[in-house]
């Protein structure tokens, strides 16, 4: 069938989103959901991601409270934990790595995936659209690293491989959950005239200044903690061998009287 001007023109506004280019800013928010029977949480991702440039807003999808929000330059990387109420800032050369931005663009993602294709740990396994637009679905395969205790399937962009969606499922600890990454929106701006968009903002003015070490140390202390249904666990656990000890001791002390 011959395309006309307006369906090349309909064409052209479903392209894949190009990778991040000096002149422009990939903009994407997501929604990152986490289920399991010792921890549920959902929240949602912004960002906006340039050449050497990026910023990341972490809030919580349900109360829209800010969690984590972080801002990388070539000369400079600041980090803020809201929950803790600490700031980290990096420096001169050690703000960027080798890899560019901390956080990337779709369609650098998708060059993750098409490497993993390439090593046999993903294969496809149908085709789909996803947000109108061209996409392919697909799944690791036995031959995955950690294949036994995780699988992820994707749905991601038919040309650029781009993740639009991620389902990961696993085992922990002997608990199985489920986390999913699904790409809500996403769109390119202009850099001129935006630049203040990958900027830290001034949520963290007031926040205790640490090293990125100490606030390293700190947010995996918290994770290496029990959660509330666990330490509630533990708690009526060590009442109950408690209880149990007294009783025992009890009836222990009642048969020697009898004697």
């Amino acid at each position: 069938m011959k395309r006309t001007i307006l369906g090349l023109a309909a064409a052209a506004a479903l392209a894949a989103p190009a990778t991040a280019a000096a002149t422009t800013i990939e903009h994407s928010v997501s929604t990152v959901s986490f289920e399991s029977s010792y921890e549920n949480r959902s929240e949602r991702f912004e960002r906006w991601v340039a050449a050497d440039r990026a910023r990341q807003v972490i809030t919580n999808t349900a109360t829209g409270a800010l969690r984590y929000e972080a801002a990388q330059d070539p000369l400079q990387f600041t980090a803020f934990d809201a929950t803790r109420n600490e700031i980290a800032t990096l420096t001169g050369d050690d703000a960027m790595s080798s890899r560019g931005t901390f956080v990337r663009s779709l369609p650098s993602q998708g060059d993750d995936i098409r490497t993993m294709i390439g090593k046999g740990w993903i294969a496809k396994t149908g085709d789909t659209t996803f947000l109108g637009r061209a996409a392919l679905t697909l799944a690791t395969t036995s031959g995955a690293p950690g294949e036994a205790r995780v699988g992820t399937t994707y749905v991601v962009d038919a040309a650029t491989l781009a993740p639009y969606q991620r389902i990961t499922t696993g085992t922990q600890n002997g608990q199985s959950y489920k986390q999913t990454e699904t790409v809500e929106s996403f769109d390119t701006l202009p850099l001129a005239g935006n630049e203040a968009l990958l900027a830290m903002s001034n949520a963290g003015a007031n926040a205790e200044r640490v090293t990125f070490g100490q606030q390293a140390e700190r947010i995996l202390g918290a994770a290496g903690k029990p959660g509330k249904s666990q330490a509630a666990s533990k708690k009526k656990a060590a009442g109950k061998a408690k209880a149990k000890a007294k009783a025992k001791k009890k009836a222990k002390a009642k048969q020697q009287t009898r004697r």
